[in-house]
Parts: structure tokens; C-alpha cells; sequence
């Protein structure tokens, strides 16, 4: 029996694709203009951009480091799949877990520690909070 395995750019589509996903990039991108916008507020533009770049830079670093120990630990302790690449899924959802979590954590972040941080978002929290009770 012929073995499948994926190339690794099918393997990122499928991690990364699909409308959650691009969704919650695209709402990691908002919170860290918001982040900066927050923080430099009556800085120049350059400033925030400069800012944005680098919060960017650091959440993508995080998945990296995340994939890097996901394939140290895969080669260790290889996985069992009939089909697919198993070492790329793996670091592929762990790159995406690490960019997750460095979202989820720039936001826990700029909610606790900047003041007015979901002021542009309150009119659509109150309209989901609505919607949900």
C-alpha cells in the first residue's frame, strides 16, 4: 500500500484556512494596532506602526519557538498515521497554537493593563451581549 503524505503547503491551509482561523488573524492584527494605538496614543504614526510591527514580530516569534519545540518533541517521540505527514501537522497546529496564544495574551494584556482598551469595541459588546441575553 502506497503511503500519502501532504506538501507543507496543504498542511498550513489546512491548519490555518478556513473562516475561524482567518478571523481570529485578522483579529489578532486589530488588537495589536489597538494595543499600540492605546499605548502611543499622541505618538506619530511611524511610532504605532513601529509598535504594531514589533508585537506582531513577537506573536509570530512565539508560534515559531511553539513549532520549533513541537518538532524537537515529534522526532523524539514519533506519531503513528496512516495518512498524512504527521510531523508537519503537528508543528503546523502547534505554530497555530502559539499564534493563539500570543493573541489571546495581548489582549488578556491591554484589557488589564491599558485603560480604554475596548473602547472602540463597546458598541459591538453591548450588541452581542444583547443578542446573547
Amino acid at each position: 500500500m502506497k503511503d500519502y503524505y501532504f506538501s507543507y503547503s496543504s498542511v498550513i491551509k489546512s491548519v490555518f484556512g478556513g473562516f475561524w482561523n482567518k478571523l481570529f488573524i485578522i483579529a489578532v492584527f486589530v488588537v495589536c494596532f489597538r494595543f499600540s494605538d492605546a499605548v502611543w496614543g499622541s505618538a506619530d504614526f511611524q511610532m504605532r506602526l513601529q509598535t504594531t510591527s514589533l508585537l506582531l514580530g513577537s506573536i509570530f516569534s512565539l508560534s515559531v519557538i511553539f513549532a520549533l519545540i513541537s518538532a524537537i518533541l515529534l522526532k523524539i517521540n514519533p506519531p503513528h498515521a496512516k495518512y498524512g505527514h504527521p510531523y508537519l501537522d503537528g508543528v503546523a497546529r502547534a505554530a497555530k497554537y502559539g499564534f493563539m496564544i500570543g493573541g489571546l495574551s495581548l489582549t488578556m494584556i491591554g484589557i488589564l493593563m491599558v485603560d480604554g482598551f475596548l473602547d472602540p469595541f463597546k458598541d459591538l459588546i453591548e450588541l452581542l451581549l444583547s443578542i446573547v441575553s
